[in-house]
Formats: C-alpha cells, sequence, structure tokens
C-alpha cells in the first residue's frame, strides 16, 4: 500500500497541506503546544504522514504574520516544507500555496486534530481520483466526530472570482462550494452512533489536551493504532 500510494501522490500532485496559525483566541500557540512524548500536533500529524512514505507531500500553511514565524522555525528544522500567506483569509492562502507548489489535489489538516487517521485520507484519496470528484469530505454534513474531518479537494476549482466569497469563505475555505450545485461533492457517511458523534476529538482549549493526552496513553497501554474505528470501539 504504501509503494502504490506514493505513486498515486507523485503522479496525481497531490499535496498534504496542514494548517496553522499561532494566534487562536481561545488556546494562543496551541499547535506548537506538546502533546504526547514531547511532540507538538505537527510533529504527530506528519509523523504518521512520514510512515506512509509520503512526508514529500506535505506543506505547513501558515501565515505571514510575525508571531507565525515560530511555526517556519519549526518547519525548517523539522525539514517540513511550509508557505506563509494571508493570515485572515485562508481561502487566498491556499490558493497562492497550490499555485507555488503545483498541487492538482489536496488534502486539507487542521493542526489542531492530533488524531488524524491516515486511512482515512487514503480512502477520500482514492475515492477523488476513482470517481473523477471535486471533493470528497465527512463535513458535508458532518458525519464524524470533531476532531476526524477530512477535506480532498481539486485544486481547479480553486480558481474563483473572489469577490464573491463571504466572510466566513476564506476562513472556511469549503463552504462556498458546499452550497454551489455544480460541483461534484461526495459526503463519506460514518456509521458511528449519536453518542461518539458528539465527542471531541479536536484541541481547541487548553483542557482538551488532557483528553488527546489520555487517549495516546490509552492506546500504547492496549498496543491498538488510533484509527477513527478503533476511537469508536475501545474510547
Amino acid at each position: 500500500m504504501k509503494n502504490n500510494f506514493k505513486n498515486i501522490f507523485n503522479t496525481k500532485k497531490i499535496g498534504i497541506i496542514i494548517y496553522g496559525r499561532m494566534s487562536s483566541k481561545r488556546f494562543p500557540g496551541k499547535v506548537l503546544h506538546k502533546v504526547y512524548k514531547s511532540k507538538n500536533t505537527f510533529q504527530i500529524i506528519v509523523d504518521k504522514i512520514k510512515k506512509e512514505g509520503l512526508k514529500s507531500k506535505v506543506v505547513v500553511a501558515t501565515s505571514n504574520h510575525n508571531n507565525d514565524k515560530k511555526i517556519v522555525d519549526f518547519c525548517r528544522k523539522n525539514n517540513i516544507k511550509f508557505f506563509c500567506g494571508d493570515h485572515e483569509n485562508v481561502f487566498n492562502r491556499t490558493v497562492e500555496c497550490i499555485k507555488k507548489f503545483k498541487f492538482k489535489y489536496f488534502v486539507r489538516i487542521c493542526a489542531d486534530r492530533p488524531l488524524f487517521d491516515i486511512y482515512l485520507m487514503i480512502e477520500m484519496v482514492s475515492l477523488i481520483i476513482k470517481k473523477d470528484l471535486d471533493i470528497v469530505t465527512n463535513a458535508n454534513p458532518r458525519t464524524f466526530p470533531k476532531g476526524l474531518t477530512c477535506e480532498v479537494a481539486k485544486t481547479k476549482i480553486f480558481n474563483v472570482d473572489q469577490k464573491k466569497l463571504r466572510k466566513t469563505d476564506k476562513e472556511h475555505i469549503f463552504n462556498y462550494f458546499y452550497r454551489k450545485d455544480k460541483y461534484r461533492i461526495y459526503n463519506l457517511k460514518g456509521k458511528f452512533n449519536k453518542k461518539f458523534l458528539k465527542k471531541n476529538f479536536c484541541i481547541d482549549v487548553k483542557k482538551d489536551i488532557k483528553n488527546i493526552r489520555n487517549i495516546f496513553y490509552k492506546f500504547s497501554k492496549i498496543k491498538k493504532e488510533i484509527t477513527i474505528n478503533h476511537l469508536f470501539k475501545f474510547n
């Protein structure tokens, strides 16, 4: 699977963009906060991707704001590609990033989601290629718990007149496409109960660190990989 998917990422020019800024209102600097075994969320996510031989496809998309120089320094130190763009307009940051790296498809990952499931990403990439879709998501509507969201998209759909974007579209970069009927969008459905869907696996505030850390400790103890299906079964 590793070599096969590496070839697909190469031939289809697929990028993996991890979005992160230091300026979270509720938890500033959360993306560089140590979560587990002295690793921050960027490190945890990149390590998962690295195991599949795809680290070279990763780009950290941060902003050109002075505070985010810490993220740039982290990327340089760890040999991770990065892009600095508009601080508030994430849509435009995405457009400029995919242009620079000449991606034809990209996976969107938020850096506050350290439990990101690499196998979900692989399933979504398979679907977008096989079915020739514009977007594969599990957030339109949300069918997975918070913190386990993933989206894959063709980059050419981002060639839109940004004057037509609402203010919220500039932050939530897929909302514009979700409102339009002309895009081929596939929403991946999960077979989860309501209790599981209400869980939060995202780092929004500082107390969330403890919850995520406990999950890492628990899965280390039971010697299970942290995947969505295992979270549903064991958490």
